[in-house]
């Protein structure tokens, strides 16, 4: 018999039950366990238990999510939303976001699901209007809600006031108020003389996650930039204000001259690992010289840009960078 005619033989683990091959990769949350077979991954690589890590790694951790909230229909037994410490949290989101099934509809379906899961756990002893309920209903069917227009206190928020029909623990008050957020997956009751809560999805912790190379690099759809937007908010994409790789991924968009993406990227708002706080993505000189280097003699997107919306981002100790910008772009 020839090599090549040799029937493999599936190891112990592969010959093992669907629902127990599962179980010990709930336990063990090893990434490459789908990687290490063909059979391991299909078994492995489900719309479910993508939801189901989703869900472990991203809800928000708050004092009411340890009130009912996560629920079996929510998180299969087996995964243990609270067992991680912060850093195990930063570094499971970390893993998850590096996973090319994680893409922009299945953080979409999740956030969908979430609200719905909120709407159940937390509005128990609500009635809502025929009004409330329509726009409800409006909302879960599409997550990406158009647009939210502001309320009375500035909120682009989907802004509810239940009637309460059954008394709710912990507090007096007749008073309630919902407000969700579709873009962010954020919920809350806000109830009179108490600090509501967020339930919100994808949210991190003390520590934040790490956004993932595949995500800096071509090739660029808008799938991917719109879920480079959304994680940005939450992961950071470099450590300090150095900003190595933002400053890199700018850097290969100007000399390849994809405008559409250059521009996507400079209007995401970044944080960094040690701080919190969202900016504007950097550009450094560096970017004005690539800009001048690689761009046309008139009419430069690239110049044209950076002269109008980031002029302040040139250090003033730079005395001939500013005279060559703004000679080129007058020849626009």
């Amino acid at each position: 018999m020839s090599e090549s005619a040799v029937i493999r033989v599936p190891s112990r683990l592969e010959r093992l039950p669907l629902e127990i091959i599962e179980t010990i990769f709930f336990y063990c949350l090893e990434f490459n366990l789908p990687q290490a077979s063909i059979y391991l991954n299909r078994a492995l690589s489900t719309p479910i238990i993508y939801t189901w890590l989703v869900r472990l790694a991203c809800t928000s951790s708050n004092p009411g999510t340890k009130q009912g909230f996560f629920t079996s229909d929510y998180l299969p037994p087996q995964l243990d939303f609270f067992c991680f410490s912060d850093e195990q949290r930063a570094d499971l989101q970390s893993a998850i976001f590096k996973c090319e099934w994680l893409t922009l509809p299945i953080i979409r379906k999740c956030q969908k699901q979430h609200i719905e899961h909120c709407i159940r756990r937390k509005c128990e002893g609500l009635q809502f209007s025929v009004e409330d309920k329509e726009k409800l209903a409006r909302l879960t069917m599409d997550p990406e809600d158009a647009y939210i227009p502001q309320n009375a206190k500035g909120l682009n928020a989907l802004e509810l006031r239940p009637r309460i029909t059954a008394p709710l623990t912990g507090s007096t008050s007749s008073e309630r108020q919902v407000l969700i957020w579709p873009r962010t997956a954020s919920f809350q009751v806000c109830i009179r003389g108490h600090v509501p809560d967020i339930f919100q999805l994808p949210a991190c912790g003390h520590i934040p996650a790490r956004i993932p190379d595949r995500l800096l690099r071509g090739p660029w759809t808008e799938a991917k930039l719109d879920l480079l937007r959304l994680l940005a908010e939450y992961a950071y994409i470099d450590e300090d204000d150095e900003h190595s790789r933002a400053d890199q991924v700018l850097r290969r968009v100007i000399r390849n001259r994809d405008f559409s993406t250059f521009w996507r990227l400079v209007n995401i708002s970044v944080r960094t690992k040690v701080s919190k706080y969202l900016k504007p993505w950097p550009v450094f000189p560096a970017h004005f010289r690539l800009a001048l280097k690689y761009g046309d003699k008139e009419n430069d997107p690239f110049i044209e840009y950076l002269v109008k919306e980031r002029w302040d981002d040139i250090p003033g100790r730079d005395p001939r960078l500013k005279p060559a910008l703004m000679a080129r772009a007058r020849k626009g």
